[in-house]
């Protein structure tokens, strides 16, 4: 039984080629929920690794281009004050 999530915004099904996805696991290890995008003859994977969402941009010989990781949600200023010890995590998702 598919969720309410799943009719409001359909799965990618989209596939990239066999040697971007070795690079993902290469590069990444053990992640989860990785879903797939092609843009300008880019393969981007959007998934979860360290329990932090994260994108990553592949050429189409699987070599890694650009990696990016979202903020864990505690790590996010509220009202002016910063949760302890976020700033060195959030310097760190910066530069990747």
């Amino acid at each position: 039984m598919k969720s309410i999530f799943e009719h409001i915004v359909p799965r990618n099904e989209f596939s990239p080629p066999e040697k971007v996805v070795r690079s993902l696991e290469e590069n990444f290890g053990t992640f989860l929920n990785v879903e797939w995008f092609e843009e300008d003859g880019l393969y981007e994977a959007v998934f979860y690794h360290d329990e932090m969402e994260c994108i990553a941009l592949f050429d189409k010989e699987g070599v890694l281009q650009v990696y990016k990781r979202n903020l864990a949600l505690h790590a996010v200023m509220l009202g002016g004050d910063v949760a302890e010890g976020s700033h060195q995590h959030a310097a760190a998702a910066v530069c990747g």
